[in-house]
């Protein structure tokens, strides 16, 4: 038997057991034994649809899963960047030094020799000593420290620690000056480059 006539018989028996169920009226009747291609083109196509709603929502479960990963990385790294500050500008109680931070200028950015480039520290000292180095060795004895003050601005400097330096990149890092004598911790060094 082929599938147009079972869908005609099993319409036919369809058929009879609704009228003897119900005589009092008529019932329109659909089955799933249509052979219009146009119910096969929805059928399939719901079908379809169907699998892709469900392989989205698997792929939603997938990136909700990477969002909250990188949620907790971000945690973790301003846990670490909190610690890190701390350990930099840390307290004098146990007769440590306090640390600075140079915030600017950064890695990277491009200076003049003859305009001295704004600096700016985490404690907002207005003297510290800036140290100038070729090479980025804080320690080597080619490190030119200049004492940057407000009656001697860093302007007046820096055109001659500028130009002692050959290349085009310097090195620059801080200690700040704390209260007549005192330095803090060297800051973290910065590489610029010279025009």
């Amino acid at each position: 038997m082929n599938f147009s006539l079972a869908c005609h018989a099993f319409n036919a028996v369809l058929a009879t057991a609704l009228a003897i169920a119900t005589p009092q009226g008529a019932y329109a009747i659909t089955t799933m034994c249509s052979t219009d291609p146009m119910v096969y083109t929805m059928t399939n196509s719901m079908l379809s649809l169907s699998s892709n709603i469900g392989t989205m929502a698997d792929r939603i479960l997938v990136t909700e899963d990477k969002i909250g990963q990188m949620a907790d990385r971000i945690v973790t790294t301003e846990n670490l960047l909190a610690s890190t500050l701390v350990q930099i500008q840390g307290s004098g109680a146990a007769g440590g030094k306090p640390g600075v931070l140079l915030l600017a200028p950064a890695t990277g950015d491009q200076v003049s020799r003859v305009t001295a480039p704004s600096i700016m520290l985490s404690d907002n000292a207005t003297s510290y000593v800036l140290y100038v180095s070729a090479t980025g060795n804080f320690n080597d004895s080619g490190v030119m420290p200049l004492l940057v003050t407000p009656q001697t601005p860093l302007q007046e400097v820096w055109p001659q620690a500028a130009q002692a330096i050959s290349g085009n990149t310097v090195y620059i890092a801080v200690r700040s000056v704390i209260g007549q004598s005192n330095l803090s911790e060297l800051s973290n060094g910065v590489r610029l480059g010279l025009q």
